[in-house]
């Protein structure tokens, strides 16, 4: 029930289709960065909001297990292939409101623009659930876009406080 009200709220349509027609590979180069830097192989790490797995597969291909979760399911069925010749390695579709993971169950995770989509309330959820899905002492990356980019072209501004912080919500 909850997964069927986040898409509601937010949609996947517009990131299905870019699944389906955009082939996004290179991780970016902070992602690169975090996992050459911090990530140990034979640990476990959740992508959360994988996409369509260009940060899974770089991730997996350091040796770290790698769980990746999205809420397109056009995105994890591309992760699903891409990961499949990694073991240890595994896709969950899942709203990152409501993980279906045991605590303490990673080792570190990366969560690459997909805090953007949330209003006050989902971004208070989202950080209750990382903090009790990651082990204590385990290394997180959080990225989110600049308050200066505007909104892409399937997105309007979902909510704007009081100091230029916006969420974005796919337009209907």
């Amino acid at each position: 029930l909850y997964n069927k009200k986040m898409k509601e709220k937010f949609g996947t349509s517009s990131y299905d289709y870019k699944y389906t027609n955009k082939d996004e590979t290179l991780p970016r180069s902070v992602v690169r960065y975090f996992v050459d830097k911090y990530l140990v192989p034979s640990t476990k790490c959740l992508d959360l909001g994988a996409g369509a797995g260009r940060h899974s597969k770089y991730i997996a291909e350091k040796g770290v297990s790698v769980t990746a979760v999205d809420l397109s399911e056009v995105g994890i069925s591309k992760t699903a292939e891409i990961l499949k010749d990694f073991p240890g390695s595994s896709v969950v579709l899942a709203d990152i409101h409501k993980l279906p993971f045991d605590d303490d169950s990673f080792d570190s995770l990366v969560c690459n623009r997909v805090l953007d989509y949330n209003d006050d309330a989902g971004l208070e959820v989202a950080f209750s659930e990382i903090s009790r899905v990651v082990k204590s002492g385990g290394i997180v990356l959080l990225t989110v876009r600049s308050v200066s980019q505007p909104p892409k072209q399937d997105e309007v501004i979902g909510n704007e406080n009081e100091h230029g912080g916006k969420s974005f919500q796919v337009a209907d």
